[in-house]
This record gives C-alpha cells, sequence and structure tokens, in this order.
C-alpha cells in the first residue's frame, strides 16, 4: 500500500513521451473543470465580480469545506503537473530543476516586461528581445519533454520506462 502511494507521489524514476501527454491531456481537463466550478461559483455573487471586486471567501461551514477540497484538488493537480514533468526530464536524462528554466523564468520574464513596458523603462526593442527569449525558453522546454525521445538505455534515473 505505501509503496503504490510513493510511486504516486515520488519524483524518482522516468515516463514516455506518450505517457506525459496523456497525463498532460488529463490535468488540463482536471483544471479546466475546477476552472469552471470556480467560474461558475464567482458568478454567483451579483455585482461582485463584475465591478472588480474580488470574489467573496465562503462563509457558512459547507461552503468553507467545499473550498477547502478546491483547494485542495488544485494542488493535487499542480503536483501531478510537476511530478510528471521532472520525470519525463529524468527520461532524457535531466534533472527536475530544469523545469524551473522552462516554465518559471519565462513566466517571470513575461511578467517583468510588461511591467517594464507599461513604465517605458526600456525601449520596446529590449522588451521584444526579453519576450523572445522567453518564448525561446518554453519551446525549448516543449521539445525536451513533448517532442524528443528519452534516454534508450538505462540512465542515472533508472531503466528506461
Amino acid at each position: 500500500m505505501i509503496a503504490k502511494l510513493r510511486q504516486y507521489v515520488s519524483l524518482a524514476g522516468r515516463i514516455t513521451r506518450l505517457r506525459f501527454w496523456l497525463w498532460l491531456v488529463a490535468v488540463t481537463i482536471a483544471f479546466s473543470v475546477l476552472g469552471a466550478i470556480f467560474f461558475v461559483y464567482a458568478m454567483s455573487f451579483p455585482g461582485a465580480y463584475e465591478n472588480g471586486g474580488p470574489t467573496p471567501f465562503p462563509t457558512d461551514p459547507l461552503g468553507k469545506a467545499l473550498a477547502v477540497l478546491w483547494f485542495i484538488a488544485l494542488a493535487a493537480l499542480l503536483w501531478c503537473l510537476i511530478r510528471m514533468s521532472v520525470r519525463r526530464l529524468h527520461d532524457r536524462s535531466k534533472n527536475g530543476w530544469w523545469l524551473l528554466l522552462f516554465t518559471a523564468v519565462p513566466n517571470a520574464v513575461v511578467g517583468g516586461t510588461h511591467d517594464l513596458a507599461m513604465n517605458t523603462v526600456v525601449p520596446d526593442g529590449a522588451v521584444t528581445v526579453l519576450l523572445l527569449t522567453a518564448l525561446a525558453l518554453f519551446l525549448w522546454g516543449v521539445a525536451e519533454m513533448g517532442v524528443l525521445p528519452g534516454d534508450a538505455g538505462d540512465n542515472r534515473y533508472g531503466a528506461p520506462p
């Protein structure tokens, strides 16, 4: 039982491209369902969302319990996404920390360049170069995890899946 559970939460091991894409589709559908649930909840408060106000947190016990379940489901899906991405990088004989380069860095660059462009601190050309760099990093990550084949033999992360 514990060994089976460990398999589903561990970052160790490798997965194939096909399994990665199937997990990605499943997680994307689940994130969409959670997003739809939040949208329905947010729209249940007339005027709060439309007027730019925050969506209020539930105050009744059932609402609080459902909100906690929603956040747990969101965290579990995020963990699944990180886990399968790291295991796919392991199949490519890369450390899981590469995931930060492929996702967090482009995300930070896009957010930072928006602020730079809005405050006109840097010329438009520099913003364009930063955004193209972020896109290149993201596409490199897509190629590494979703396009290129894994190592044919054993690597430091284990046997081929």
